[in-house]
């Protein structure tokens, strides 16, 4: 766990914390099993076919165990995998993977919250193919999971705003105005996450599609400001 914490940040003690983890896991088959999840996760940074390798070698491994967490690393392993298939413009195939493979073993684990994330990034995923009613029915579906997991605020905010836009390009404007008012509702308790930034560009679109171009600009500029008291870059749509 500590190496899968700091694997982002320094890659050297990222390694030096799985190294020592791996010398404790002598003799145990399952932590031996999850070795491969974390020394994928360390590889990806300079190498995404090693990563690839490791992350295939850890579902092998994992396949002699069926226990929940157990369960909860294959989700994330073919996740993990299917994120670069993504990266390299394959959404299909992410797709695939996480229908067939990543939300399988997520709902044997019982992680409603990791769950529901799948169901939001297969969203995404359609949301890249330009497969609208797809990205409806996903962002549906994992908005009723998350919320009925009380699943961390920015999860679902995140949910709310793509759906929102999703709405947006289907033509359906109401069912978008709720979804930009309940993301909003949530948001108002955290006035300086950067999901606001998100949101006011959302309800500029909104609001462009109204041919209402005062309130969108003036959604642009909350935007704007927003993003730069945050040191973030901001893209209205």
């Amino acid at each position: 766990l500590l190496c899968d914490s700091w694997y982002r940040q320094d890659t050297v003690k990222a390694k030096e914390y799985l190294t020592k983890g791996k010398l404790l896991a002598a003799g145990n088959a399952y932590l031996n099993s999850i070795y491969f999840y974390f020394l994928a996760n360390l590889s990806y940074v300079n190498s995404i076919p090693t990563a690839e390798y490791y992350y295939m070698q850890g579902d092998s491994a994992l396949q002699n165990f069926n226990t929940p967490r157990a369960n909860a690393y294959k989700a994330k392993i073919w996740h993990n995998y299917g994120v670069m298939q993504q990266l390299k413009d394959d959404n299909k195939k992410f797709a695939d993977i996480l229908l067939n493979k990543s939300i399988p073993y997520a709902q044997l684990s019982g992680d409603s919250v990791y769950l529901g994330k799948c169901f939001f990034d297969l969203g995404l995923t359609f949301k890249n193919m330009g497969q609208k009613d797809k990205v409806e029915e996903y962002c549906n579906t994992a908005i009723k999971i998350l919320t009925n997991a009380k699943a961390p605020y920015d999860q679902l905010v995140a949910v709310y705003i793509m759906a929102a836009e999703n709405y947006c390009l289907l033509s359906k404007l109401p069912q978008a105005k709720v979804m930009l008012d309940t993301a909003k509702s949530i948001l108002q308790l955290f006035p300086q996450s950067r999901y606001n930034a998100d949101y006011y560009a959302s309800e500029s679109m909104y609001y462009n599609i109204k041919e209402l171009y005062p309130q969108a600009l003036e959604s642009v500029n909350k935007g704007v400001e927003l993003a730069n008291s945050l040191n973030l870059s901001y893209n209205a749509n």
